[in-house]
């Protein structure tokens, strides 16, 4: 649209735009001098731009329906209502008022029962008076309702206007809309109170009765029902709930019930507030506290909290303490015995110093996120609750001083849990696999397989051979044995579930299949006789270099491999490697790169710091590079660990390699130092302990004397 600036009246349409025009040394877009805008057609006239309007026809003020309130008998709210129909037109309207069919509210028009018709001259008015009959004092207490059709007979248009008669009706409002939110120990006292104010939102007279669906609960000290009346519109009655005696019979646990406010009248506004009472709420704390959080490592610090009770979660809180300068280098997660990840702190707060906050999905301080505390509801407090720190920039440093964990206690039953097993099976001889569950309730703990293994097979100690699933153990029995074949290699796995009154979801019982052995180690006591390029060394690191520098030893012992011993690498260097001799790994599974690090490096978009590995002519691959985002300047050894089977499974001649470079024109770092390099894998599963047919046993030694070639009890027992 165009706008008088002046006036504020609009103009017209902006249809294309003016061209643009300069005022002073500014170019003017889309705007009218105010000479006009003479001699183009980008401006339609307001009058044309009018007179494209259609009339409507006949308009009817007030807009929307009525409502009367009163008393039975009456006098009645907004009686009577006045209407004036008005035509805007250029032309005469003919126009009928009339009410629709079917109408239970009495009402007349300009004092009478039928119709009215007419007709409005251009630009003239009309007043219609609706107001309700003399029957309707004598109505019965209800609701009634009327409508009033205005006919714009000319123009084919209809406007409708409902009136309502609430007769003797009632109606309440409470307030506030907040419920009880009460807690303590078990067996009380529980001291928290809420008052509440029921208020007549009608001119007729109800009574208001509060009312809870739990014996612990009271109102006004009494117990429920408490029943007070409202004598007329606005008067008001107050009620107090809490927490009673009762309560102190409560098992620990979050209870809840529900107080009911209602309109005895039958009126609107009838309300519900709740009640939750949290019993028995229980605190644990982390031990092996302060803790120094490591500046710029990844990996960060742990804590635990040990919660040795089962119960059923309800909610959880979490205290955390922590000095630091410069909050926004931390990250900080909560971890359930289940594996529930809770991001309570996401680098947020930026140079603020120190975190002293208690999270609480519904107070001050909720999680960052990713995450929610009400993601652990339902799940079985007993187990190590993990508090990971990690500290994700340079410079600042400080300490984890404080954790401590509120659980809250469902009082409704939750399922058991069933927790993933982790077996060995070396030889063909039987192993023995505990399962591991745990319930919030009292009673026993049954446990079913729910699948088998695809290699090897499952047998019952008190029932013999598992030949399909799902098989619940006998004798509520919670071990079951494994048999691996001969040869096998790799793993394994099957499901098992418990059951206490519910059952529990699926947990996995995973079975390395051969022995796990140290194929490789490289302790770096000697020199391995590595391929090296650049500046990559072996020796003693001096502890030079920039950021947090060089360590001044090895993880374990004096030297390591490292990439420029005495201090930084360079810039606008190329890609410079440390590579291992051929290393036959033919024969195992399950191979896995372990080892020590301590790395400074520029993030990715500058520099750039590699672990790469290669079988044969296949070429290096990468299985670790440093992060784009984030600079590496480590301050501390760390584990680093990578599973290389699918890399490096069956080859003669694999080969690792660790690279540095390439790099920018600024800013460098201390680099590589590496230490106590290991490869690990899995030798196929060997065959049992044979018999050693031997004859003239010692009694007592099964087995001992001089081997015969025949299998008997000497060679037994």
């Amino acid at each position: 649209m165009v706008i008088n600036g002046n006036t504020g009246v609009i103009e017209g349409i902006l249809v294309r735009g003016n061209p643009d025009w300069s005022f002073g040394a500014c170019v003017q877009s889309n705007v009218c001098p105010n000479t006009g805008c003479p001699g183009f057609e980008e401006i339609s006239n307001a009058t044309t731009f009018a007179n494209s309007i259609p009339e409507l026809g006949l308009v009817v003020n007030p807009g929307a329906g009525t409502t009367h309130i009163g008393v039975v008998g009456g006098p009645f709210t907004n009686d009577p209502v006045f209407y004036t129909l008005s035509n805007p037109t250029s032309g005469p309207i003919s126009y009928e008022v009339r009410f629709a069919p079917g109408g239970t509210a009495p009402m007349t028009l300009n004092g009478g029962a039928g119709a009215i018709t007419g007709s409005l001259p251009a630009g003239g008015n009309f007043n219609v008076m609706a107001a309700l009959a003399p029957a309707a004092s004598a109505l019965p207490a209800g609701f009634y309702t009327t409508s009033i059709e205005f006919v714009d007979v000319t123009n084919s248009r209809t406007a409708t206007r409902t009136h309502v008669l609430e007769n003797g009706t009632t109606g309440i409002a409470v307030t506030p809309s907040d419920g009880l939110q009460a807690s303590g120990p078990i067996g009380g006292p529980f001291t928290s109170t809420q008052s509440y104010l029921a208020t007549s939102t009608r001119p007729t007279a109800t009574m208001v009765e509060a009312s809870a669906d739990q014996a612990w609960v009271s109102i006004n000290g009494s117990a429920s029902p408490v029943t007070l009346s409202l004598p007329s519109q606005g008067s008001s009655v107050g009620f107090t709930v809490s927490i009673n005696s009762a309560a102190a019979a409560l098992p620990p646990g979050i209870h809840t019930a529900t107080v009911s406010f209602d309109d005895l009248g039958g009126g609107t506004g009838s309300a519900t507030r709740s009640v939750t009472l949290d019993v028995g709420r229980l605190v644990f704390n982390a031990g092996g506290l302060p803790i120094a959080i490591p500046d710029n490592d990844p990996n960060g610090i742990f804590a635990t909290v040990n919660v040795p009770d089962a119960y059923c979660i309800a909610d959880v809180n979490c205290q955390i303490d922590i000095t630091h300068t410069f909050i926004g280098d931390l990250e900080v997660e909560l971890i359930s015995p289940l594996g529930t990840v809770v991001r309570l702190h996401n680098r947020t707060g930026g140079s603020a110093d120190d975190i002293h906050k208690l999270y609480d999905d519904t107070g001050m301080y909720p999680p960052d996120g990713p995450g929610m505390l009400a993601d652990f509801n339902g799940q079985i407090s007993a187990g190590d609750w993990t508090i990971t720190v990690r500290d994700l920039a340079g410079i600042d440093i400080g300490t984890l001083d404080n954790v401590q964990l509120y659980i809250g206690i469902s009082a409704s039953p939750c399922p058991p849990v069933a927790f993933n097993v982790a077996a060995e099976a070396t030889t063909t001889a039987p192993i023995s696999i505990a399962l591991d569950g745990a319930t919030a309730g009292a009673g026993p703990l049954s446990y079913t397989i729910a699948t088998l293994p695809s290699i090897g097979s499952l047998s019952d100690p008190n029932a013999g051979a598992i030949t399909s699933a799902p098989y619940t153990l006998a004798s509520n029995g919670d071990t079951v044995r494994y048999t691996a074949p001969a040869g096998a290699l790799g793993s394994t796995d099957f499901a098992y579930y418990v059951t206490d009154v519910l059952q529990s979801a699926n947990a996995t019982v995973s079975i390395g299949l051969g022995e796990l052995v140290t194929i490789y180690e490289f302790n770096m006591d000697t020199n391995p006789g590595w391929t090296t390029e650049g500046q990559w060394a072996f020796g003693q690191p001096q502890g030079l270099g920039s950021g947090n520098g060089d360590p001044t030893s090895g993880a374990t012992g004096l030297n390591v491999y490292g990439y420029e011993l005495a201090g930084d690498y360079v810039n606008n260097m190329p890609e410079y490697s440390l590579t291992t001799t051929p290393l036959d790994l033919s024969g195992y599974s399950n191979l896995n790169l372990s080892f020590q690090r301590w790395l400074g490096v520029e993030r990715a978009q500058y520099d750039h710091a590699r672990v790469q590995v290669a079988s044969g002519a296949l070429g290096f691959t990468n299985i670790w590079e440093n992060p784009v985002a984030t600079t590496l300047n480590e301050g501390s050894w760390s584990l680093q660990s990578y599973d290389v089977d699918s890399l490096l499974s069956g080859a003669t001649d694999a080969m690792i390699r660790w690279t540095m470079g390439t790099t920018d024109s600024s800013v460098v770092y201390g680099g590589w130092n590496i230490d106590d390099v290991v490869i690990t894998g899995r030798l196929p599963v060997q065959g049992g302990c044979a018999p050693d047919l031997t004859t003239g046993a010692i009694p007592g030694v099964p087995g001992y004397g001089v081997p015969n070639g025949v299998l008997n009890n000497d060679d037994f027992f």
